[in-house]
């Protein structure tokens, strides 16, 4: 039984090129013809396309696949004169696109980073030590444009990070002291779990709410004045009012 579909595949692998050659001249020929065809037959090819593409889905995803791995570098430099020739249409439309669709973006955008968590702070990490210098200046230029937000959102921050900020002055003073060593505030923050979260002199656990501040303060077994480090090692929690009376003793409380 003669099979239309398998002769014609058969026709065109053997005159492809001839196919082509044709083709061309055709189209420099006739070079407004297709464009003419394209919008008398619009409907007509939508609905060609469609059934096409439904019929043969697997087929051209593997062709598409192939042909990207390929033409890699063409595809890229395409996309990249395009976008560069379209900057203005392509801003327009993102931002009504993300108006439009702000609430899923932001959900979707939650469940990847949720996803991926370490993956992300890991390339984040590596992005601002790749970058330390272009970010400050960034962050720099923000805070002389935006004084009064920035004031306001980093009081805001102090407010919800104490700990993180005890944390940062104590590492000023330690190099202000050019003393050895540092300790991150994940550190502190066990060490405190280890004592039970108590003074070792009065035995008073946190908040301390007999005092102007009721919360454990980071002392230096031997204090930075006196050559001590900033090691964990070297650091012991005591409310304020212990720390203040031990001022620069070296003493080691027990647990």
């Amino acid at each position: 039984m003669f099979n239309q579909k398998e002769y014609k595949k058969k026709y065109y692998q053997e005159y492809k090129e001839k196919s082509k050659q044709q083709s061309k001249e055709w189209k420099e020929k006739y070079p407004d013809y297709g464009k003419e065809y394209r919008q008398i037959h619009k409907e007509e090819i939508s609905g060609y396309n469609k059934k096409y593409c439904q019929e043969h889905k697997e087929e051209r995803k593997e062709y598409n696949k192939e042909y990207r791995k390929k033409n890699r570098e063409e595809l890229l430099q395409r996309r990249k004169k395009w976008g560069q020739e379209h900057k203005a249409e392509i801003l327009e439309h993102s931002k009504r696109y993300y108006m439009e669709y702000k609430k899923e973006i932001s959900d979707k955008h939650k469940k990847y980073h949720k996803r991926h968590k370490d993956k992300l702070n890991k390339v984040s990490k590596k992005y601002h030590k790749d970058n330390k210098e272009k970010e400050n200046e960034i962050s720099k230029k923000y805070r002389q444009t935006h004084k009064d937000e920035a004031k306001i959102y980093m009081e805001k921050w102090r407010e919800n990070n104490k700990g993180k900020v005890r944390n940062h002055s104590s590492k000023r003073r330690a190099i202000k002291n050019n003393s050895n060593g540092s300790h991150a505030f994940g550190e502190w923050e066990l060490l405190k779990k280890q004592y039970g979260y108590k003074c070792p002199c009065c035995k008073k656990k946190e908040p301390f709410l007999d005092q102007n501040y009721i919360w454990l303060t980071e002392d230096h077994i031997i204090p930075l004045g006196r050559g001590g480090s900033d090691y964990i090692e070297n650091i012991q929690p005591l409310c304020k009012g212990c720390n203040c009376k031990k001022y620069t003793k070296i003493i080691k409380y027990e647990r």
